[in-house]
C-alpha cells in the first residue's frame, strides 16, 4: 500500500514537472518570437513603410504599404526570417503603383510584411480581407505571437471568420505593429489586401452574397427553365444546355468558395481541382451544345468532328484532374491542355458561327456573342495571371462574368430556336388550315361540279332520249316521205312511159321533154338515195376523205348541171373563172355537199328566182358559195341549222329530214375546212365552204 502510494506520488510529480517544463518552454518560445518581432521593429536594419489609420478611414487597400519576400525553397520560417533579417530582405511596393499582389503561376512561398498603427480615437480591431479564394495556404502571424490560418487546403474550422473569402481580425494600436502573411498556391496566385472596419466588412459581405446569389439565381433559373423544356420536348440540345449550365454553376460555386463552404467542406483536395473539373465539363458540354444547336453535323461535318474531339479532350482533362485527388501528379500540364483545347474550341465556334450567319442561320449570331464574350473572359484571366493586365474587379472575375453572359446568350439561342420553331409551327398550322380550307372548297366545288355534271348529264340523257324519240319519229316520217317521194316519181315515170307508149310517133321535142321529166324524177330518187345512204355513213364517222388533186371548176360545172336538170324552175348562175382551179379534195363528198347547198337554196326560194354558185379566194383559202334570195334564216337560229334533223319551213310542199347541212358541215371538216353562213330574213342566204388552197 505504501509502495503504491509512493509510485502514485512520483507519477503525479513527474506529470507536474513535465507540464511545467512544457509551459516554460512555450513561454520562452513566445518570448523569443515577441523579442524578435520587437527587434525587427526597433532595429534600424531598413526603412519599413507603415500605414497609419485615421478616423476617416473605413476601407483601405494596403498593397502599396506592404513588403514582399519570395521563398522559392518553401522552407523559410518566421523564426528564420526574424533571426537573419539581413539575409532575407523584403521588397517595398510603395512606389510600384500596384493595387493587387499578383505572383502568377508560382509554386514558391511568398511572405508579406505589414506595419500598422492608428491615430488616437480610432478603433483597434479591423478586418484584413483577401477577396480571392484560390489560395491553397495562408498563415497570418500577429505581433502577439498568435498564428491564424486559412486557405483552400486547410480545414474550414481553422478560419477565424467563417466566410467564402479569406478574412482575419487585426488589432491595431497607437504604436506600429508588424504582421506577417505567408501565402502559397498551385493556382495563379493573386493576393488582394483590403483593411476595413468590421461593420464595413459585414456590409460588403452581405452585398457580395446578394450579388453572387443573384448571379447563381439567374443561372439556376435558366437551368430549370430549359430542363422543363427538355422534359416537355425531349430535345437533346436542351439537356446539353442544362448540363453546361449546371457545370458552370458548380465551377463558379467552387471558384468563389461556396462549394467548400456548403458542399464539400471536408474535401480540400477535391476543392483544389473542383473548379478545373467543372470548367472542363462546362467546356465539353458547351462544345456539344454548339454542335447540336447549330446542326454542324449536317452543315459542316469536318468542324463537327473537330469540336467533338475537343469536347472529348475537355472531358478527359476533367477526369484527369479528378484522379489527381488519389494519385500524386502535376496538374499544371492538365490546366495548360484544358486552356489550349478551350481556346481552339472557342475560335472554331466563333468561326463556324460567323460562317453560318453569313449563310442565313439566324441563331448563329447568339453563338458569336456567347463564345466571343467567353473568349474575352478567358483571355483577360490568362493575361491577368501572366501579369500582362492589372488586377481589378473585372479582371479578377472576368471568367465568371463572361461565363454567365455566355450562358445567357446560349439561352437566347435556344429561345430564338423556340421562336423560329413556333413561327414555323404557326406557318405550318396556317398552311394546314389553308390547305384544309382549300380542300373543303375543292370538295364543295367538286360536289357542285358533280351535281352540275349530274344535272347536265341528266339533261343530256333526257335530251338524248327526246332526240332518240325525235329521230325515231324522223325515221318514221322519213320512211313515209321516202314512200311518198318514191310513189310520186315512180308515178311520173310510169305516166310518161305510158304516154310514150300511146304516142309511138310523137314528135322528137315531146319525146325529149318526157325523157327529161323521167330523168328529173330519176335524179330526184337518186339524190334521195344518196342522202339516205350518206346519212348513215357520215353520221357514224365512217367516211374518210380521199384527198386528191381535182379541178374545182369541173366539179362545180357537174354539180350545177345536175341540179339544173332537177330544179328546172330555178336559174342557176355561176360566178367563177373559166380557167382550171386545182385543189386537193374528195370529189364525191364535195359534190354531195354542193348539191345539198344548191338543193337547200332552191328549196327555200320561190320558183323563178336565181341561185348563184361561185368561187371566192382569200389568203390561202378558196370559198365555194351558194347564194339565194329566199326566205333567209333568223340570227338566233343560225347556230342550230347545222345540227342533225333540224328543219326550217321551206317553200316546197315536202321538206327534207334535216340532214343536208350537217352533211355539208361534216364534209367540210373532213377537208380541214369550215362552213360559214350569212343570212337575213326575207333577204336570202349565202353558204360558203372554205377549203385550203394547195401549198
Amino acid at each position: 500500500m505504501t509502495q503504491l502510494s509512493l509510485a502514485h506520488v512520483e507519477c503525479v510529480t513527474y506529470r507536474k514537472i513535465a507540464w511545467l517544463n512544457h509551459f516554460i518552454g512555450s513561454l520562452m518560445v513566445q518570448c523569443m518570437m515577441m523579442l524578435c518581432i520587437a527587434c525587427s521593429v526597433v532595429m534600424p536594419v531598413q526603412a519599413q513603410p507603415s500605414l497609419v489609420l485615421s478616423s476617416s478611414d473605413t476601407k483601405i487597400n494596403i498593397v502599396p504599404y506592404v513588403e514582399v519576400l519570395t521563398d522559392p525553397t518553401n522552407k523559410l520560417t518566421l523564426e528564420t526570417i526574424l533571426a537573419e533579417p539581413q539575409n532575407y530582405p523584403f521588397t517595398s511596393l510603395q512606389d510600384s503603383g500596384d493595387h493587387v499582389l499578383s505572383f502568377g503561376l508560382s509554386q514558391a512561398t511568398h511572405w508579406i510584411r505589414i506595419n500598422l498603427s492608428h491615430q488616437p480615437g480610432v478603433i483597434d480591431r479591423w478586418v484584413l480581407e483577401i477577396p480571392y479564394v484560390a489560395i491553397d495556404d495562408i498563415q497570418l502571424f500577429a505581433p502577439s505571437g498568435q498564428t491564424v490560418m486559412s486557405g483552400t487546403m486547410r480545414d474550414f474550422l481553422e478560419r477565424q471568420i467563417f466566410t467564402r473569402v479569406h478574412a482575419f481580425y487585426v488589432d491595431v494600436s497607437l504604436q506600429p505593429s508588424t504582421y506577417y502573411l505567408r501565402v502559397q498556391s498551385t493556382y495563379p496566385l493573386t493576393v488582394p489586401l483590403e483593411l476595413m472596419r468590421p461593420e464595413v466588412f459585414g456590409q460588403e459581405q452581405l452585398i457580395d452574397t446578394m450579388v453572387q446569389f443573384l448571379y447563381y439565381g439567374g443561372l439556376i433559373s435558366l437551368f430549370f427553365y430549359n430542363l422543363v423544356i427538355y422534359f416537355t420536348t425531349q430535345e437533346r440540345r436542351y439537356l446539353l444546355y442544362c448540363l453546361f449550365a449546371a457545370s458552370v454553376i458548380l465551377a463558379m460555386f467552387a471558384g468563389n468558395g461556396y462549394g467548400r463552404l456548403f458542399l464539400w467542406s471536408n474535401a480540400p483536395y477535391f476543392d483544389r481541382v473542383a473548379q478545373g473539373i467543372f470548367f472542363g465539363l462546362a467546356s465539353g458540354f458547351a462544345l456539344l451544345f454548339s454542335c447540336k444547336a447549330l446542326e454542324l453535323k449536317q452543315r459542316t461535318s469536318k468542324v463537327y468532328w473537330v469540336l467533338l474531339i475537343a469536347a472529348g479532350v475537355s472531358f478527359s482533362v476533367s477526369v484527369g484532374l479528378l484522379f489527381t485527388i488519389f494519385i500524386q501528379m502535376s496538374i499544371g500540364w492538365l490546366y495548360l491542355l484544358q486552356f489550349a483545347v478551350s481556346s481552339l474550341g472557342i475560335i472554331l465556334c466563333i468561326g463556324v458561327a460567323t460562317y453560318l450567319l453569313s449563310r442565313g442561320v439566324n441563331e448563329a449570331k447568339y453563338f458569336i456573342f456567347s463564345w466571343g464574350f467567353l473568349c474575352i473572359g478567358v483571355l483577360t484571366a490568362s493575361l491577368r495571371a501572366l501579369e500582362f493586365l492589372p488586377n481589378n474587379l473585372f479582371t479578377l472575375y472576368a471568367v465568371q462574368i463572361t461565363t454567365g453572359i455566355e450562358a445567357i446568350f446560349f439561352s437566347f439561342a435556344l429561345a430564338d430556336r423556340l421562336r423560329s420553331e413556333r413561327i414555323a409551327r404557326e406557318l405550318a398550322q396556317k398552311s394546314l388550315l389553308a390547305s384544309q380550307r382549300e380542300t373543303v372548297q375543292a370538295l364543295q366545288i367538286t360536289e357542285a361540279r358533280l351535281e352540275n355534271e349530274v344535272s347536265i348529264r341528266t339533261q343530256e340523257l333526257r335530251a338524248s332520249l327526246l332526240n332518240e324519240q325525235r329521230v325515231r319519229e324522223q325515221y318514221v316520217r322519213f320512211g313515209a316521205m321516202i314512200a311518198h317521194e318514191f310513189r310520186n316519181p315512180l308515178n311520173v315515170i310510169e305516166a310518161q312511159n305510158t304516154l310514150l307508149e300511146l304516142e309511138p310517133n310523137a314528135e322528137s321535142a315531146k319525146v325529149l321533154k318526157r325523157v327529161g321529166v323521167i330523168r328529173s324524177a330519176v335524179i330526184r330518187l337518186s339524190t334521195m338515195f344518196d342522202q339516205w345512204l350518206q346519212s348513215d355513213r357520215l353520221s357514224q364517222a365512217f367516211a374518210k376523205a380521199s384527198l386528191l388533186p381535182i379541178d374545182l371548176k369541173r366539179l362545180l360545172d357537174d354539180a350545177v348541171n345536175t341540179s339544173q336538170s332537177y330544179h328546172v324552175d330555178y336559174s342557176l348562175i355561176t360566178d367563177y373563172p373559166d380557167s382550171p382551179l386545182v385543189i386537193n379534195a374528195d370529189y364525191g363528198l364535195l359534190r354531195i355537199a354542193i348539191l345539198n347547198l344548191i338543193d337547200n337554196a332552191c328549196k327555200y326560194s320561190k320558183q323563178g328566182l336565181n341561185i348563184c354558185v361561185g368561187i371566192v379566194l382569200k389568203e390561202g383559202w378558196v370559198g365555194i358559195y351558194v347564194k339565194d334570195v329566199g326566205v333567209g334564216i333568223a340570227l338566233e337560229k343560225q347556230d342550230i341549222i347545222f345540227l342533225p334533223y333540224i328543219q326550217l319551213p321551206s317553200t316546197e310542199r315536202l321538206v327534207g329530214v334535216g340532214l343536208g347541212l350537217p352533211f355539208v358541215k361534216l364534209i367540210a371538216e373532213l377537208h380541214e375546212g369550215r362552213v360559214e353562213v350569212e343570212s337575213n330574213v326575207n333577204v336570202g342566204s349565202t353558204f360558203t365552204i372554205w377549203l385550203k388552197m394547195n401549198g
